[in-house]
């Protein structure tokens, strides 16, 4: 009941590192998070036509006009079933022909075939073909949009909310089986409840209404911007950075834009390189698109990364989620909610119950990882369906004399529900997008959406079976699927949170994607993405301020590791003190704030302080080579600190965006070495005679400011305050 996500691109790591995340960086993008949101109506598709059917199943009308096929549990099954056969082949044909005329055409195509199919439905007579016609052409719309979509939103979106934006295409989905169950309760009493009585507009609507966002999203797909990642692919570079520029709301030459454009110029490069490797083909062909499904198949570390896809998407039907979304209300029945009405408002509640604990899986699965939180939804889910399956079997007779018993198995539905939504629904994905190398991801999520939809149509197929012949027995099949996935996930899955490119082939023992990587660097040199992302991890450009380089914070950075605790926390409280008069100043023109670099201070300096300041001293002999190190770093002809990289010339510091005043050397610099204690002599020989912190307080003020207005300071003076300004 959860869409496809797509593959994140190999050289935007920087980027992620660098994006504002969760809801503020979804707001932040409100361009990118609009557009996204617009085109998840595929997902709104996707989830009312899931559930919109098993409402209509049970109206009285529609039961008698279609009395043969529903009265019948394999041709009952079949009918809802054959959806998700249509969705199987969509889902097949969606990525070729995606990259052939492009994602947003490709949806305004979908769209269409779903439009003919909800026209069959909703117009069906007594022929019930139609029916079968109708949801077989949706379940083709809807799997194709459940494959593109995301992949479309993933390559709009920044590299920091991707997730969260690949994120909305299951809260769209959720969204679109609330309110289909909703807007069929409400249909339900055009008529009347029973037959005779009951309109068929009770049924025709509801199907019916699913046209309506087809339209919208049909139409409205036109003006969608193209992926700039489809534009890159078809050497269309000058629209691609266009759609760049556009999607990220910057100036073309902004140096955002232009990373993330040669980031897609490398990605492309190395496919074609590999593919030429590998197959001796200098592009992306059929032929080789089939030679990569087969090494994903033959090789082993690949393979096992297959089967643990294979597995998360397949394990998943087997809870018997969808057993619920396509018959609960046959399901609440089971347990003594007789009546259409009273059914159809049973299911609406499941429709409630699996939105709203979506949201916590999206908030939190990033800091709990996914193993726990599999393990957890898997155990719930198994109690859940062995206490529904023990009431009916012991109550099952007589559920008007103990509706106790029956209330007691519509909570224990709802609590499976919300376990399922909270942890397996939106982390199977996640594994999944997770598991698989970026030149084979695509792929592998393409296999594993395949088990999805015919591990989906088995269950469909085979539920109304059960329930018919094997009653309360049916919900212990779906808990021993549950224990099985918990020991799956407990003993086998291996925890891939956190875990970088790098981590995960060493999990696997993946060579091949080691030589994947190493073609990457190579590239990424060639082209001088480093150099791109060397400037934008060390210079930070805030107004006129500068964010100082990163060696020289780290060479002084280490010095206050080797303080001892007075002289720290005398240092900590100073720069506190001047930041805090800062934020507290409105009046402060940006040249003169230290406020933007406050963010780069509080983490960091607790973990120090936490950690390394109580296990070093500056005696140790780590100590004593770092101050070694940093007196040596500015102790050139023209006492300038400046980049190891950019030589001064005429003693001015050529970094973009520096001031070229000069200073004269703050006395901090010699109290921060004296109150050291250092004894090693060249560094010690700067200050004889120890002073106060608090004496020098103004000295170091000053130092802070300095470097804040981009101020090239003497000697080791602008480096102290570098390190100070990191810590």
């Amino acid at each position: 009941m959860v869409g496809a996500v797509a593959p994140a691109g190999g050289f935007d790591a920087l980027l992620a590192t660098r994006d504002q995340k969760g809801w503020r960086g979804l707001f932040h993008n409100g361009k990118c998070l609009g557009i996204t949101a617009f085109a998840s109506l595929g997902g709104v598709l996707y989830g009312y036509n899931q559930g919109v059917f098993s409402q209509v199943q049970v109206m009285a009308e529609f039961e008698n006009r279609f009395n043969s096929t529903l009265s019948n549990s394999t041709t009952k099954g079949m009918l809802t079933a054959i959806l998700e056969l249509g969705a199987f082949l969509g889902a097949l044909m969606a990525g070729p022909l995606a990259d052939k005329y492009s994602r947003k055409l490709s949806i305004s195509a979908w769209c269409i075939i779903f439009m003919v199919g909800t026209a069959l439905q909703a117009g069906a007579t007594e022929d019930v073909g139609f029916v079968y016609a109708g949801r077989w052409f949706a379940g083709m719309g809807v799997g194709a949009l459940s494959t593109i979509v995301p992949m479309f939103n993933a390559e709009l979106a920044p590299p920091g909310i991707r997730g969260s934006l690949v994120a909305l295409q299951q809260l769209s989905i959720t969204f679109g089986i609330l309110i289909s169950y909703w807007i069929a309760y409400g249909t339900n009493f055009i008529g009347g409840t029973t037959y005779p009585g009951q309109s068929s507009a009770a049924w025709r609507i509801p199907l019916a209404l699913q046209i309506i966002p087809a339209i919208i999203l049909c139409i409205g797909s036109i003006w969608l911007p193209y992926s700039p990642r489809w534009l890159m692919l078809k050497d269309r570079e000058t629209e691609c950075i266009e759609s760049l520029a556009y999607l990220r709301s910057k100036p073309a030459t902004s140096p955002e834009v232009q990373y993330e454009f040669s980031a897609l110029q490398a990605e492309r490069r190395a496919e074609r390189e590999a593919a030429r490797e590998r197959y001796g083909a200098d592009d992306v062909t059929w032929r080789t698109e089939l030679l990569e499904y087969k090494r994903l198949l033959t090789t082993k570390a690949l393979l096992r990364r297959v089967f643990l896809g294979a597995a998360a998407q397949g394990l998943g039907q087997w809870t018997g989620i969808n057993a619920i979304i396509y018959y609960a209300p046959t399901v609440f029945a089971q347990i003594g909610l007789s009546g259409g009405t009273i059914g159809l408002l049973a299911t609406g509640v499941v429709g409630i119950v699996n939105f709203v604990m979506t949201f916590p899986a999206v908030l939190f699965v990033d800091n709990i990882g996914r193993r726990p939180m599999l393990c957890w939804g898997e155990l719930n889910m198994a109690i859940s369906q062995a206490g529904v399956a023990a009431i009916i079997a012991v109550y099952g007779h007589d559920f008007k004399t103990y509706k106790a018993a029956g209330n007691g198995a519509v909570f224990l539905i709802y609590y499976y529900i919300a376990n399922y939504a909270v942890a397996y629904g939106p982390v199977a994905w996640v594994v999944v997008a997770e598991v698989f190398p970026l030149d084979v991801r695509a792929k592998g999520i393409g296999i594993s959406s395949a088990v999805n939809w015919i591990m989906n149509f088995v269950v469909a197929t085979v539920t109304p079976i059960m329930l018919t012949n094997i009653g309360y027995k049916t919900f212990l099949v779906f808990m021993c699927f549950c224990i099985l996935g918990f020991f799956w996930a407990f003993f086998i899955l291996p925890e891939l949170k956190g875990l970088s490119l790098e981590e995960i082939d060493a999990v696997f023992h993946d060579k091949d994607s080691a030589e994947d990587r190493e073609r990457r660097e190579r590239i990424t040199k060639e082209i001088g993405l480093d150099k791109a992302r060397a400037e934008m991890e060390h210079k930070e450009t805030v107004g006129e301020a500068v964010v100082p380089d990163e060696l020289q914070i780290k060479a002084v950075e280490d010095i206050v590791l080797h303080c001892d605790a007075t002289d720290r926390d005398n240092w900590l409280t100073i720069l506190e003190w001047q930041l805090q008069q800062e934020e507290d100043d409105e009046t402060l023109t940006k040249p003169t704030s230290t406020f933007p670099l406050i963010r780069h201070l509080m983490p960091e300096r607790d973990r120090i302080a936490n950690t390394l300041f109580v296990t070093k001293g500056p005696q140790s002999k780590e100590g004593r080579a770092v101050l070694r190190d940093v007196y040596s770093l500015c102790n050139n002809d023209d006492q300038v600190a400046y980049r190891p990289d950019e030589q001064p010339v005429n003693g001015v510091c050529p970094c973009n965006n520096c001031s070229t005043v000069m200073t004269e050397c703050v006395r901090s610099t010699y109290t921060i070495a004296a109150n050291a204690s250092c004894e090693i002599p060249e560094v010690n020989n700067l200050a004889r005679t120890p002073a106060s912190f608090g004496t020098e307080s103004s000295h170091l003020q000053s130092t802070i400011m300095h470097v804040a207005n981009g101020v090239v300071v003497k000697k080791t003076g602008a480096t102290i305050a570098n390190g100070i300004l990191k810590i």
